[in-house]
């Protein structure tokens, strides 16, 4: 292999390493992850201790659709939580097969 490919695929490793090293992404995601909770939790509270007449009218209407509304988007974030993870762990398999083929491990 010669020197500028060697030299672009260090840069390449880099770059992967650059991005998994960052976990702002999935800091991020955790944040939100406690704050949708959090209102999720709220939303669901106030529905409770919502009188019945209350819950089968507009008041318990929106509350029920704003609950589902949170619980998907708390679903979607913990995919996402999920996938970066994921993300980490092919990149460290990404890293190692450029590295071998840099070195010439078969």
């Amino acid at each position: 292999m010669n020197n500028k490919r060697r030299k672009n695929l260090y840069t390449a490793i880099k770059a992967i390493e650059a991005y998994t090293e960052d976990r702002s992404l999935t800091k991020r995601l955790e944040e939100a992850d406690l704050l949708v909770s959090a209102a999720l939790a709220e939303e669901q509270d106030y529905f409770d201790v919502m009188p019945e007449g209350l819950q089968s009218g507009e008041r318990g209407t929106t509350a029920e659709a704003a609950i589902d509304e949170l619980t998907e988007a708390q679903n979607l974030i913990s995919n996402l939580v999920n996938q970066t993870a994921l993300i980490a762990d092919v990149s460290d398999d990404i890293v190692e097969h450029i590295t071998n083929a840099i070195e010439g491990v078969a």
